[in-house]
């Protein structure tokens, strides 16, 4: 006989900003640097924070498990700040993390 099963879940992650030590720029060497006398860890980046969705269907059968998913990571699709990138022209660029990315994916158990 069969039997399924449907599951939805949600995932909700937050931190506050990741500290980092604020770099200057040396027009002259043109290169990047912590001046000795600052504090470390003085400035923080924005703050993280992601939905997620999870669906799952389960279908049992005599001998045979089969479960389908669909995870739908960072829903809304939040710019979340991975890094900062110090650029040798003495400009500064943003890494984030992924945005919205879904997985999906088939299990068979027996």
């Amino acid at each position: 006989m069969v039997s399924d099963q449907l599951e939805v879940s949600f995932r909700y992650s937050y931190s506050g900003g990741k500290p980092y030590t604020p770099k200057h720029y040396d027009f002259k060497h043109r290169r990047w640097y912590v001046d000795p006398t600052d504090d470390l860890n003085t400035a923080r980046h924005d703050y993280y924070s992601r939905l997620d969705i999870m669906v799952l269907r389960r279908f049992n059968f005599n001998k045979i498990n089969i479960t389908t998913f669909l995870d739908i990571h960072n829903i809304f699709n939040r710019n979340n700040i991975w890094e900062i990138m110090y650029l040798e022209d003495g400009t500064i660029d943003m890494a984030y993390n992924y945005k919205q990315m879904p997985v999906g994916g088939i299990i068979i158990e027996f």
